[in-house]
């Protein structure tokens, strides 16, 4: 049983209700059900407006409901066929979430009205009124000695007789005696007191709690001399309701539980979405930077490109690439954007010695220079001032097999925390990549230009020269020997060597092939089909020996008729 449930079935002497966010009844005590009946489409407005004046009070206690999570009670009134009840109506909110629930309390007053209308008769007399009854009565001095008390409030106070509470003080049973004190100056200012909630101790010292409804009697000369009150000892309803406030407090405690729970999953669920759309990103930026390296036309190209990819990561609006020449220690700055400086590309002689692109240079290891630690680097002599100054300053190394041949760097001149040590860690790995493009560019660039320089000097040599791959397809032949054949170029490239030498050396040129795979490189005298020439062919093999092709260059020219050729080739 839930700790509302409990509270709903303790609380015999009230009638009490849950509803759901439509106000449909969801679960009632015994006491509602006695009072209200349990049909199952019974909801709260149907139970209000069979009470009297209820017109308007329920769009009313629902907004005050709204705003403070309870409502002020209100006292309505519901005929039956035989009685007339009077119930103090209250509504409490259970839950922050949109399935808010509605605690309805119907505390019944009838007997308390009754009593303190009838306390208005100032021909009261208590010692008339049946024992019976479970509530307590006393005639008070306003001195606290008590006059006329009945038998239930002896019993209440645990005394063994009136007597014996005659001799003792009514101020003698409040626990706060200033809630005495407060009850006497409200019979002083209006002559009554009504639902008055405060603890007194019982005999034994045990304490209970009580509400009282009290009116003053006064004298000819107009002043309080006694007063007569009612007692209701609410004991067990104050312990119910504390109950229901320690429920109240573990139930919001456990929601601001599972709430900081939920908040800190998500918390943990966006950062792990923010990491993943980051690893995302660094992912595609070295895939676009690998692409660069082999699609840009020049190295200003792909620095641009590399600039444009780490804007996606970083904040670069300030971004340089500085190369290091050995030969004469000077720096060339191929790409470079800076705001305050505003260079483009340019070359430094030696005197960058001292500056912190020199520093990570040297060092090899990555920096975050802020302009506390660039204060401390020039107080320690370690750097001297060169350009404009900056909050914050990033440079990593560019390296490779052979050591550090370069600086990436990026600074900001007027954000203050634009870069983390986090930050440092990813721009250092993403350099890794960014020097392998680099160097992958301008390998590339250099073996265009030498395979450029190479058909050149082949193209401008006066002898014959054909070149074959490992297979023996002809992959180039120079215009001389294409002249000297009367074929063109177009028609040779793609076609085994054998197809134009003459039939007696395709067995030699086999055998060559066969000592060039074995590593040897003895070269090999061939006829080809032309006017006539002879060519010597060697191996051709990389740094590590491995066989490419061959390359065969005229040796000899000899006149041989064009029909020998035809024999050999295909038109």
């Amino acid at each position: 049983m839930n700790p509302l449930e409990y509270y709903a079935r303790s609380m015999d002497d009230t009638a009490l209700a849950v509803f759901d966010r439509r106000l449909k009844l969801v679960d009632a005590n015994q006491a509602f059900v006695t009072a209200f009946g349990e049909s199952p489409d019974l909801s709260l407005d149907r139970v209000l407006a069979d009470m009297e004046q209820s017109e308007g009070v329920l769009p009313s206690l629902l907004y005050e409901l709204e705003l403070q999570g309870r409502t002020s009670p209100v006292c309505l009134a519901l005929n039956t066929d035989k009685y007339r009840f009077l119930f103090r109506v209250s509504l409490f909110r259970l839950g922050e979430s949109d399935g808010d629930m509605v605690l309805a309390s119907f505390r019944d007053e009838t007997e308390k009205g009754f009593m303190e209308q009838t306390l208005r008769d100032r021909n009261l007399s208590l010692v008339t009124i049946s024992p019976g009854i479970p509530v307590g009565f006393f005639r008070a001095a306003r001195s606290g000695n008590i006059i006329s008390v009945n038998r239930p409030l002896v019993d209440m106070l645990g005394y063994e007789n009136e007597y014996e509470l005659f001799n003792a003080s009514i101020g003698d049973t409040w626990v706060d005696p200033s809630d005495r004190e407060r009850m006497l100056q409200t019979l002083m200012d209006n002559d009554t007191v009504s639902g008055m909630e405060a603890q007194w101790m019982r005999r034994d010292k045990g304490r209970l709690w009580v509400s009282i409804s009290a009116y003053g009697v006064s004298g000819e000369s107009g002043e309080t001399l006694v007063f007569d009150a009612v007692i209701l000892d609410i004991t067990k309803r104050k312990e119910a309701e504390e109950e229901l406030r320690r429920y109240r407090n573990r139930l919001q405690e456990m929601v601001d539980e599972k709430t900081g729970e939920l908040t800190r999953a998500n918390d943990m669920l966006v950062l792990e979405v923010a990491e993943r759309q980051k690893a995302e990103t660094v992912q595609s930026v070295l895939h676009a930077i690998t692409d660069a390296a082999v699609t840009a036309q020049s190295l200003f190209g792909l620095l641009e490109e590399i600039h444009a990819q780490m804007a996606r990561l970083f904040y670069t609006p300030n971004l340089y690439f500085a190369f290091y020449d050995p030969a004469d220690n000077s720096y060339s700055f191929p790409y470079a954007i800076d705001q305050q400086d505003g260079a483009v590309g340019f070359t430094i002689p030696g005197y960058m010695e001292g500056t912190l692109t020199d520093l990570v240079r040297t060092t090899g290891e990555p920096r975050l220079v802020d302009r506390a630690a660039y204060a401390e680097l020039l107080a320690q002599g370690r750097l001297r001032e060169v350009g404009s100054p900056s909050e914050q300053w990033i440079g990593v190394p560019l390296r490779d097999p052979s050591g550090v041949w370069g600086v990436l760097a990026t600074q900001s001149y007027e954000m203050v925390n634009a870069y983390s040590r986090e930050d440092l860690v990813l721009f250092a790995r993403i350099a890794e990549h960014v020097a392998l493009a680099i160097s992958r560019h301008r390998a590339e660039q250099e073996l265009r230009r030498n395979g450029a320089l190479f058909r050149a000097v082949l193209e401008a040599e006066n002898r014959g020269i054909i070149v074959t791959d490992s297979d023996g397809m002809v992959v180039y032949i120079n215009p001389v020997l294409s002249r000297e054949m009367e074929i063109p170029p177009e028609h040779v490239r793609g076609r085994e060597l054998s197809n134009i030498l003459h039939t007696e050396d395709q067995i030699p040129l086999a055998e060559a092939v066969e000592n060039w795979k074995r590593g040897g490189a003895r070269p090999a005298l061939l006829r080809v089909l032309s006017g006539a020439c002879t060519v010597s062919a060697q191996p051709l093999r990389d740094s590590s020996g491995r066989l490419l092709g061959m390359i065969a260059i005229e040796e000899r020219i000899e006149e041989l008729h064009p029909a020998d050729l035809s024999e050999h080739m295909e038109p």
